[in-house]
């Protein structure tokens, strides 16, 4: 019997040890993968700002050039003019050979070739009417004016489709910015995942071994009643020996919901401290690359001629573009940040959220708490935040609530939970999202119910009931 059970505690260690490894090798493999992703996007952002400077510049100098040559076809600032066009698209062709190798990239790069033919053609046909105008030749200048037009025609679309391409470039790569922040949340929950998925199967299999052992200790005793009726001291001394046994066994298997009690605390704090890095590394990282390119738009507008409204708008929505991400970064790393509920409290930390939110002006929330123990475990703490912290963020996202209300009461050791807000209210309950089933599957683990409603009038209440006895040892 004590090989079995030695057999066992090997068992769970080395599974345990298993799933630390698997857990920290999928990490590391994600991340780097990740970091990768962000340096081509950022190599990429940082690109296409000054080649859209530079084409605002060239269809500006294309332009001045058309009309001053149809008002003096002999002016000097001519000559002037087409150095200038020849320099910014050899600019815009050096720029564009940085991005990294891409079907965008190749469009931009074809489409630079094309304005650069569509450009030659135009300066070759007014070069040749000059030359006709200066030999007197009328007769074949109104045919070669209407070449002309349609060359000045077709290089004004050829401009316009390499804007348009270099738009679209930077949308999309904004969009796999965004695309690879989600990544790297996503991955963090799914390495999790796997992990809590993988250590309680291997419990079970554990619990089903100490069952079985359990089991064959009771036959034998069975067996040894039957065998040894005769001998009466020599059954009671094998009696204490198997009670003894079995007292050995419960203790075992109360020491090892003692270490799986533990273990579940070991892995909140794992998941806290990765959450924190995960804030850390998008501030520190992401958000000083964002930073900079907000900087730089800001050197740029100042460096730009003050007539030239159009590259000074198109400046402006770049600017309004990084700010939104600033935005969109500061939201994720609020979320991901643990909050320090053992020092503020979870009243204060609840009242300080919300009045972050009130101060947006974008929703008036209101906060009744009552009869709120302050010795509630740490696990139950952190549930509530999050819950109250996910349902005002559906609030400000989907709802399109301007009102909010969050009761909490705490009566005969259950703490209920009353979330109403004024919005749109859900179509459908049974659907839930993300945050939704990360509420209700943190609030099953603590034997507590959740129930997501919409209310008759307009809006939704979310109620939830958690039993503070019952989780008092977690």
């Amino acid at each position: 019997m004590k090989l079995k059970q030695n057999s066992i505690n090997k068992k769970i260690s080395a599974a345990f040890l298993l799933c630390i490894i698997i857990n920290i090798f999928l990490s590391i493999i994600s991340a780097i993968v990740l970091f990768i992703i962000q340096s081509d996007i950022s190599t990429a952002t940082t690109t296409i700002i000054p080649v859209l400077t530079k084409e605002k510049e060239l269809k500006y100098e294309i332009k001045d050039h058309i009309e001053l040559f149809q008002i003096n076809p002999s002016s000097k600032k001519l000559t002037i003019k087409e150095k200038r066009i020849e320099t910014l698209i050899k600019d815009i062709e050096i720029l564009t050979l940085n991005i990294k190798s891409t079907k965008e990239a190749f469009n931009l790069n074809y489409q630079i070739k094309s304005v650069d033919n569509a450009y030659h053609d135009y300066l070759f046909q007014s070069n040749r009417i000059k030359n006709l105008r200066i030999h007197n030749k009328t007769s074949i200048i109104s045919n070669e004016l209407t070449k002309l037009s349609r060359l000045q025609s077709d290089i004004m679309v050829e401009l316009d489709k390499l804007q348009t391409i270099s738009q679209n470039f930077q949308v999309n790569s904004r969009k796999k910015l965004q695309l690879t922040i989600r990544l790297i949340v996503l991955s963090f929950i799914v390495v999790m995942i796997i992990f809590i998925i993988t250590y309680i199967s291997i419990w079970k299999n554990t619990l089903k071994d100490i069952k079985r052992s359990f089991k064959k200790g009771l036959e034998q005793i069975n067996q040894l009643l039957v065998s040894k009726k005769s001998n009466t001291e020599f059954l009671d001394t094998e009696i204490i020996e198997y009670i003894d046994i079995v007292t050995s066994i419960n203790n075992k298997l109360s020491d090892s919901n003692s270490k799986l009690i533990k273990t579940e605390k070991k892995l909140q704090t794992i998941r806290q401290n990765e959450r924190k890095e995960i804030s850390q590394h998008l501030h520190d990282n992401l958000g000083q690359n964002i930073t900079a390119l907000n900087l730089e738009t800001k050197v740029l507008k100042n460096c730009i001629d003050t007539k030239n409204e159009t590259a000074r708008k198109t400046l402006d929505r770049i600017n309004r573009n990084i700010n939104d991400s600033i935005e969109i970064l500061r939201e994720l790393t609020n979320n991901l940040r643990i909050p320090n509920l053992k020092s503020n409290g979870l009243i204060k930390s609840i009242e300080k959220i919300i009045s972050e939110r009130n101060a947006l002006k974008m929703i008036k929330l209101t906060f009744e708490a009552q009869n709120i123990p302050e010795d509630l475990n740490d696990t139950i703490n952190l549930t509530v935040y999050r819950s109250v912290q996910e349902c005002i963020t559906n609030m400000l996202k989907h709802s399109k609530a301007t009102e909010g209300t969050i009761q909490l009461h705490y009566l005969n050791h259950n703490l209920d939970i009353i979330i109403k807000d004024n919005g749109i209210g859900i179509e459908n309950k049974n659907t839930k999202g993300l945050g939704l089933l990360g509420m209700y599957e943190s609030i099953k683990k603590l034997n507590g119910t959740f129930s997501i409603d919409k209310l008759k009038k307009q809006g939704t209440i979310i109620r939830i009931n958690i039993p503070t006895e019952s989780n008092h040892e977690i």
